[in-house]
């Protein structure tokens, strides 16, 4: 049974050689972007992010720097549909952009709704439109493949949810 208030999924995050580690992402249950990323964690509708890229980095080494992925088309930022409909809009909430959280990514946040970005430093003087969820491990990780994307291509390989064991 999957948890519905704030599921936990892991992301591990590698090169073509290299296990960089596994990230936890603790996900906001509540918000259809949340479990559309939960559902592409899972791979239980078809697609998912597995081998899918980090795309790029946004404001590289400044306050608010992010990473994009989530392409699980073509990997080149083009493609990633939404399994689920009626995502939540950039214009229905946002937040001080805070590392570690995670929120809808690509040109076209409502058309593009797989795609996602990571926060990896603080800028509380800039929001994030549409997060859904905040690293709660392996924030470093991250931080790592920013480096790494500028020159390799940095791979989700493999990606779940965490379910918990029943308590006896």
């Amino acid at each position: 049974m999957l948890p519905t208030k704030a599921p936990l999924v892991f992301l591990d995050i590698g090169t073509e050689q290299t296990v960089l580690g596994r990230v936890y992402i603790s996900l906001w249950g509540q918000l259809r972007r949340a479990m559309n990323f939960l559902h592409l964690c899972l791979g239980d509708r078809g697609p998912s992010f597995r081998d899918s890229m980090f795309l790029e980095v946004m404001n590289a080494d400044c306050p608010g720097e992010r990473i994009r992925g989530g392409d699980y088309e073509c990997n080149n930022g083009r493609g990633g549909e939404a399994l689920l409909d009626d995502l939540e809009s950039e214009e229905g909430y946002s937040m001080p952009m805070e590392a570690g959280m995670i929120t809808a990514g690509g040109p076209n946040r409502k058309e593009v709704g797989a795609q996602f970005f990571i926060c990896t430093e603080d800028d509380f003087d800039r929001r994030f439109a549409c997060p859904f969820g905040r690293v709660v491990s392996g924030l470093p990780i991250v931080k790592e493949a920013v480096w790494l994307v500028m020159t390799k291509e940095v791979y989700i390989r493999e990606c779940g949810v965490v379910v918990e064991a029943a308590r006896i």
